[in-house]
C-alpha cells in the first residue's frame, strides 16, 4: 500500500522519493565514516608520537640504571679480587679489609657482607648483625657460590634489615679459579639510592616509571610508592603484560591490574635482568585530542541532522534548487571544520617538546618542528630539502648512514648517539631515534632529535673521576702491601741477628720477600701501575748487592726503558731474577767480589735476554734445571709456562745463566726499540 501525502499529492514509493532517501543515507554514512576515520587516524598518530617519546625515555632510563649496575658490579669484583683463600679464613682481616673501603657504602645504601662457600656471613659493613647468618637460601648467594655467576637477587625483606631490599652478588675466586666465597652489596628500596631517578620521577602528570622482575613477576620499585614490591598478575591474566615481561619492546595500550587503561613502553635493564616500564594513562595521553574528537563527532552529528532536514525539505519541495545549494554549503562547512582540526594536529607536531624531522627514503627533510630548527641552529623552514647527514660530523657520518639504512629496512625504531655540527659550526652530541612509516604510499622516516651534550660531558667527567679514584686506590693498596713486606723483612733481619747460625737461609728468605716488595713498590710508585723491566732488574740487583754485600754490575741501555712485564707474571719474574743473582753471588760472586747482569736482544722479535755472569765452574754433578731443591726448585716452580726460558753455560772460567723472556710475559719491545 502506498502512503500518499495529502498536502503535496506525491507518493513515498516514487523514483524521486527513493532517490532522495538513498542520497541522504549515502551522505550520512559518508560523513560518519569520514568523522570516525579522522578520529581513528588522529588517535593512531597521537599514539605513535607518545610511543616514540616513551621509547626514548625508557631507553635512556634503562641504560642509565644499567650503567649504575655495571659500576657497582665492577666495584664488587675489584674488592673480591683482593680476597684470597688465606684471607677468607681470617674473618677479622676480612672485616678490616671491608672497612678500609668506605666507597662501598656510597654505592650500596645498606652496605656489603662477605660469605664463605657454605653461605655463612663472616664480615660486613656497616655492622648491623649479618655476621653469622646463613644466606645460602638466597638466590643471589646460591648463584654466586654454586654457579660462579654475578647475580641481582629477588627483592625480599632482609634477614638483618627488616625492609624490602635486593642484593648484587659476585663470587670470590681463588688463584686456581675456584669459587671460595661471595660478596654481596645490599640496596634498601626504602632509603635514598641509585634508583631514585625512578622512584622520584613521574612521566607526565599521572604517568609512572616502574622496575619489574620478570622471573619473580614482581614490581621491584616504582614512582608510585603503593606499587613497590607488589606482585604482578599470574601468567595468562593479562597477555600484553606477559608479552612485555618476555622481552617485547614495542608500545601498546592495555588495561592494567587495577582496571585503568594505559599506554606502556618497556626496555630491558642490563645485568639485573629486569624490565623498565614507562606507563601513562590514556586519559592523560589522549587528552590533547579528545576535544578534537568530540568536536569532530559533534560536527558529524550536526551535518547529519542538517542533511536530514535538507532531505525532508527536498522531499517537500521535490528537489528544489535552493535546498541543494544549502546542502552543498553545509558540506563545505563540514570539510572546513575537518581541515581546521587537521591543522591543529600539525600545530601539535610543530610545538612538541622534542625535535622532530620527517625525511623521505633518501634522507631529505620534508618537515621539521621548531625544536629541531633550534637544535640544529637553523631558522624556521631553513631545514626543508636539506639532509640530516649535512649536520653530522665527519667522524660519525658512517654511523648515521647505518642508522638510516636500518630504519629504512626495519619496522623497529633505531637509535644512535652521534656528534653533530650546527649551522653556525658549533659541535654537540645528539641522540637520534629513527622510525619508518608510510604516508600516502610513500616511505617516510621520522627522526626524534635531542641534544645530549650535557649528559655526555657529565658521563665523561664521571668516568675520568672514577679512573682517577681507581688509580689512587690501587697505588694505596700496593703501598700498604710494600710497607707490610718491609715489616716482614725487618722481623727476618732481627731473627738472623739473634740467631747467627741462620744468617744464610734468612738472607735468602729476606731476598725473596724483598723481590715481592720491589714489585709492589714499583706498582705503587708508577702512575699506571705497570712494571718496567729495567727498573725491576735494577731494584732487584740493588737489593741483592746490599743484602749480600757483593757488587752487582748492571749493563742496561735506554733501549729497554719502555719494556714492561705482564701483571700476572711480575712477582714470578722478580723472584726468579732474585734467585738467579743470589745463586751467582753464592757460587762465585762472594769469592771474586762481583756479579754481572747484562740485558741483550733475544733470538726473536719482541724477546729479551738477561745474562747473569759469575766467576766459577759448574759442579761435576750438576742437578738438572728442574731439580726440586734450593733455588733451582723455586725457579722451576715459578717460571711461567709460556714466554720464559732459562739456560746455563760455561764460558771459560765464567758461568753464564741466560733468562730469556718474550710475549706474553713482556711487551712493548718494538715501541722501545723505535724510541731508541
Amino acid at each position: 500500500m502506498n502512503l500518499i501525502s495529502a498536502g503535496s499529492g506525491w507518493q513515498w514509493s516514487t523514483v524521486k522519493t527513493r532517490t532522495i532517501l538513498l542520497v541522504l543515507i549515502t551522505f550520512v554514512i559518508g560523513i560518519w565514516s569520514l568523522a570516525l576515520y579522522y578520529s581513528y587516524v588522529t588517535r593512531v598518530e597521537m599514539l605513535t608520537l607518545i610511543g616514540e617519546q616513551q621509547s626514548a625515555a625508557a631507553t635512556y632510563i634503562a641504560a642509565s640504571v644499567g650503567d649504575e649496575f655495571k659500576e657497582r658490579k665492577s666495584a664488587l669484583e675489584l674488592v673480591a679480587n683482593g680476597i684470597d683463600a688465606p684471607l677468607l679464613d681470617k674473618p677479622a682481616l676480612v672485616q678490616n679489609y671491608l672497612q678500609q673501603r668506605p666507597i662501598l657504602q656510597v654505592l650500596f645504601n645498606t652496605g656489603v657482607f662477605v660469605t664463605r662457600l657454605d653461605g655463612t656471613s663472616i664480615a660486613e659493613m656497616p655492622l648491623i648483625g649479618r655476621v653469622g647468618l646463613n644466606y645460602l637460601d638466597r638466590d643471589h648467594i646460591a648463584a654466586a657460590l654454586l654457579k660462579g655467576e654475578a647475580t641481582v637477587g629477588k627483592p625480599v625483606v632482609g634477614k638483618a634489615v627488616r625492609a624490602p631490599s635486593f642484593a648484587l652478588t659476585v663470587p670470590i675466586w681463588d688463584r686456581q679459579g675456584k669459587v671460595i666465597g661471595a660478596i654481596a652489596g645490599i640496596t634498601d628500596l626504602g632509603k635514598p639510592g641509585f634508583l631514585d631517578q625512578i622512584t622520584e620521577s613521574k612521566y607526565g602528570q599521572t604517568g609512572s616509571y616502574s622496575l619489574l622482575s620478570p622471573k619473580d613477576r614482581l614490581i621491584v620499585t616504582s614512582s608510585r610508592k603503593e606499587r613497590v614490591m607488589a606482585v604482578l598478575p599470574a601468567r595468562g591474566n593479562i597477555p600484553a603484560l606477559d608479552r612485555m615481561l618476555d622481552g617485547y619492546d614495542g608500545n601498546y595500550v592495555v588495561v592494567n591490574a587495577v582496571g585503568s587503561e594505559v599506554v606502556n613502553a618497556a626496555r630491558s635493564v642490563p645485568i639485573a635482568g629486569w624490565r623498565l616500564l614507562v606507563s601513562i594513562p590514556t586519559e592523560e595521553a589522549f587528552a590533547p585530542i579528545r576535544g578534537v574528537q568530540r568536536r569532530l563527532l559533534l560536527a558529524a552529528l550536526i551535518a547529519s541532522l542538517i542533511a536530514g532536514a535538507l532531505a525532508w525539505w527536498l522531499l517537500r519541495r521535490q528537489f528544489g534548487n535552493v535546498q541543494l545549494e544549502l546542502e552543498n554549503e553545509e558540506l563545505r562547512q563540514t570539510r572546513s571544520a575537518l581541515e581546521a582540526e587537521r591543522a591543529r594536529y600539525f600545530e601539535l607536531y610543530a610545538s612538541a617538546p622534542v625535535g622532530y624531522c620527517n625525511t623521505d627514503g633518501q634522507g631529505q627533510i620534508e618537515r621539521a618542528n621548531q625544536v629541531a630548527d633550534a637544535t640544529l641552529g637553523a631558522t624556521s623552514g631553513a631545514l626543508l630539502n636539506r639532509r640530516i647527514s649535512d649536520f653530522v660530523s665527519e667522524e660519525d657520518k658512517a654511523a648515521y648512514d647505518r642508522l638510516h639504512r636500518a630504519a629504512v629496512n626495519s619496522d623497529v625504531a633505531q637509535s644512535e648517539e652521534l656528534r653533530m655540527v650546527r649551522a653556525d659550526g658549533t659541535r654537540f652530541w645528539a641522540a637520534l631515534t629513527a622510525t619508518r612509516y608510510m604516508e600516502k604510499d610513500a616511505l617516510e622516516i621520522r627522526i626524534i632529535l635531542s641534544d645530549i651534550t650535557a649528559k655526555v660531558e657529565q658521563e665523561q667527567h664521571r668516568l675520568r673521576a672514577e679512573a682517577a679514584h681507581r688509580v689512587a686506590l690501587v697505588r694505596e693498596v700496593h703501598h700498604r702491601i710494600n710497607n707490610s713486606l718491609h715489616g716482614v723483612i725487618g722481623l727476618l733481619g732481627r731473627f738472623a741477628e739473634t740467631h747467627p747460625e741462620t744468617s744464610t737461609p734468612m738472607r735468602q728468605a729476606i731476598g725473596q720477600v724483598g723481590a715481592i716488595s720491589v714489585v709492589h713498590g714499583l706498582r705503587g710508585r708508577g702512575a699506571t701501575g705497570a712494571i718496567v723491566l729495567s727498573e725491576l732488574i735494577r731494584s732487584i740487583a740493588t737489593e741483592v748487592q746490599e743484602l749480600w754485600r757483593t757488587s752487582v754490575v748492571l749493563e742496561i741501555s735506554t733501549k729497554w726503558h719502555s719494556l714492561t712485564v705482564a701483571d700476572d707474571d711480575a712477582v714470578s719474574v722478580a723472584m726468579i731474577l732474585n734467585e738467579l743473582i743470589v745463586n751467582a753471588v753464592k757460587h762465585g760472586g762472594l769469592d771474586h767480589g762481583r756479579v754481572e747482569v747484562n740485558v741483550r736482544d733475544g733470538p726473536r722479535q719482541g724477546a729479551v735476554r738477561i745474562l747473569v755472569s759469575n766467576r766459577g765452574q759448574f759442579p761435576e754433578r750438576l742437578a738438572p734445571p728442574d731439580a726440586r731443591h734450593g733455588g733451582l726448585g723455586l725457579i722451576t716452580a715459578l717460571i711461567p709456562r709460556n714466554g720464559a726460558h732459562i739456560t746455563r753455560t760455561q764460558q771459560g772460567d765464567t758461568v753464564v745463566t741466560t733468562f730469556e723472556l718474550e710475549p706474553p710475559v713482556v711487551c712493548g719491545l718494538q715501541s722501545a726499540s723505535t724510541a731508541a
